[in-house]
């Protein structure tokens, strides 16, 4: 099998600032409150910082701004920005709204990403200033009784966003939180050949099966693996195709199945391409896509948030396939991780033990409406929800009565 590159893109530089971990000056936090097309106007000192801090592309304007202007373009956006020497340090964006948290309306500041199906979110800052930028935006949001809970979905046990959590909860503000979703990823072992068979968790039998499978694939045509580090056009559209095909299109849940999501996902796929950060792959069997990944690169990281593979070869299981193929070019470039992203699936288990988890944050403030929603969701529910557990476990062990 070759890989077939279609044109290159130069890797994005990661620069830092002279002094930004060092520096004693104290920063400072400020609001923004602003309708969606006014923010999207403002975002350049964003950009630029996301840039310099080498952000993950979730954290960075040009990602979450589609959505905002595709699935909530009447969203009030309230931006947290941390300074420094009057550079800009640290941010964090929020929708602000009016909601009902578990029957109490409360004044809700939440993460701008589908709660459904999150992206991975944080404060976007570089890791040496986390803990200065946690600290001015609680510094802020402590001060201020206009909110009464703050929500942050897909929240990683590292970073700035889990730093603030830590800080309102040691200052004796009620916290919720739970394990929203379990991410697989595999640590690519460096120069190394053959990276796959070094892998511990896949077995004999799971490595000779798929080069069974490859084997079987190849006597149909050509077997050949596409990297698309810029934004091609037809790439892109086969890929829609490729996923509507499927069940995803039966169910009416693929990209294709709302013109919305089209216009969302292009506009992330260019972004990517323009800013580096795209690497879609193809795996093709006599010239047709079979398994495609729309991937992104962050670092020595490779991520996939959409994946699709052809129903009609599922006997050569063409997603295992490629990401076989992928795993091999990485570790070639020098890759160090190949992240999964999503839930913990069957199927990507095979490939890892690896689990990296994320968390549904909930920050409740000294208000009225904070205190009520607390007691809704974190005791009284929960209180519930023991109760129900032990009922059920009483009557699973009762024994029964014939009649």
């Amino acid at each position: 099998m070759e890989l077939t590159l279609a044109g290159e893109a130069a890797s994005p530089i990661v620069a830092s600032r002279p002094g930004m971990a060092e520096s004693i000056v104290p920063p400072a936090a400020s609001i923004s409150i602003m309708t969606v097309p006014v923010a999207t106007e403002a975002a350049m000192s964003w950009s630029q910082l996301a840039m310099i801090a080498g952000c993950a592309p979730f954290l960075r304007p040009e990602w979450i701004f589609p959505y905002l202007q595709t699935f909530e373009p009447r969203a009030t956006l309230e931006i947290i920005a941390v300074h420094r020497h009057g550079e800009p340090i640290g941010v964090l964006p929020l929708i602000r709204e009016r909601s009902w948290f578990y029957g109490v309306p409360i004044r809700l500041l939440r993460g701008p990403v589908q709660r459904s199906a999150p992206d991975p979110f944080d404060i976007a800052c570089a890791a040496a200033d986390a803990d200065a930028v946690a600290g001015a935006v609680w510094q802020t949001l402590r001060a201020r009784r206009d909110w009464d809970a703050i929500e942050l979905v897909d929240l990683p046990e590292t970073g700035a966003g889990w730093r603030l959590m830590q800080l309102a909860e040691a200052a004796g503000y009620r916290i919720g939180r739970r394990v929203s979703r379990c991410s697989p990823y595999i640590s690519l072992p460096a120069g190394n050949p053959d990276p796959v068979a070094t892998l511990p968790v896949p077995t004999s039998k799971f490595r000779a099966n798929l080069r069974r499978r490859m084997r079987n694939l190849e006597k149909i045509g050509p077997v050949e693996l596409k990297r698309y580090p810029d934004f091609d056009s037809a790439a892109f559209e086969q890929f829609l195709e490729l996923e509507h095909s499927g069940w995803k299109g039966r169910n009416g849940t693929s990209i294709l199945s709302d013109s919305r999501s089209v216009a969302y996902y292009r506009s992330l796929a260019k972004a990517a391409a323009q800013n580096g950060y795209l690497a879609m792959y193809a795996l093709e069997c006599d010239g047709e896509p079979i398994a495609m990944h729309l991937g992104l690169t962050h670092g020595r990281r490779y991520m996939v948030p959409k994946l699709t593979y052809s129903e009609l070869h599922h006997e050569y299981a063409p997603g295992h396939l490629l990401v076989q193929a992928v795993i091999q070019d990485c570790a070639a470039r020098g890759f160090t991780e190949f992240d999964f992203l999503g839930n913990a699936m069957t199927w990507k288990m095979e490939w890892t033990d690896q689990i990296r988890g994320y968390h549904r944050v909930h920050i409740f403030n000294r208000t009225v409406g904070g205190s009520l929603a607390y007691r809704s969701r974190y005791s009284l529910l929960t209180r519930a929800q023991a109760i129900r557990r032990r009922l059920q476990a009483t009557a699973s062990t009762e024994p029964r009565v014939s009649s």
